[in-house]
């Protein structure tokens, strides 16, 4: 049966329950019922965290083509351009 405190936590919530999981050595199963946690819910978001990590890696991999222009003012002054396309 749900606990009313724990049946409508939102993903933030159960994200930071994940956290506190993996630091305090218990397994999922032993945490969730110390904290009167939904376990199909837990392993929900565990899963949620897992595949948003996938994608910032895959996002971090890209590489965007840079153009760089230089304009000299004087023999020791520059300015520096650089355009990044949309």
């Amino acid at each position: 049966m749900e606990d009313l405190n724990t049946a409508n936590l939102s993903r933030a919530e159960y994200l930071a329950h994940i956290e506190r999981q993996q630091v305090s050595g218990l397994s999922i199963r032993q945490y969730c019922e110390q904290n009167n946690l939904i376990g199909h819910r837990f392993s929900y978001y565990k899963g949620y965290k897992l595949r948003s990590k996938k994608t910032e890696v895959k996002k971090l991999k890209s590489f965007a083509k840079v153009e760089i222009k230089r304009r000299y003012i004087s023999s020791s002054e520059f300015i520096l351009t650089l355009s990044v396309p949309h």
